[in-house]
């Protein structure tokens, strides 16, 4: 059980796709935590985002028309 806090983000967002029942056995406190690494880091790249147009003054929208 302590390995899973061992993996990558995008290890734990394919455990969570492609094992949902080992996913809903985990225990509820693991499973909200580990839950919210991955919503963290979901966040955490729309705040790059944010900081790469905001420092250029455009967004990759604009860039591509």
């Amino acid at each position: 059980m302590l390995g899973l806090f061992d993996l990558s983000i995008e290890q734990l967002e394919k455990l969570k796709n492609e094992a949902p029942t080992f996913w809903a056995k985990l225990d509820d406190d693991v499973r909200s935590y580990l839950d919210s690494i991955i919503e963290g880091a979901e966040r955490l790249e729309e705040i790059q985002e944010s900081i790469k147009e905001q420092l250029t003054q455009t967004s990759f929208d604009n860039l591509s028309d």
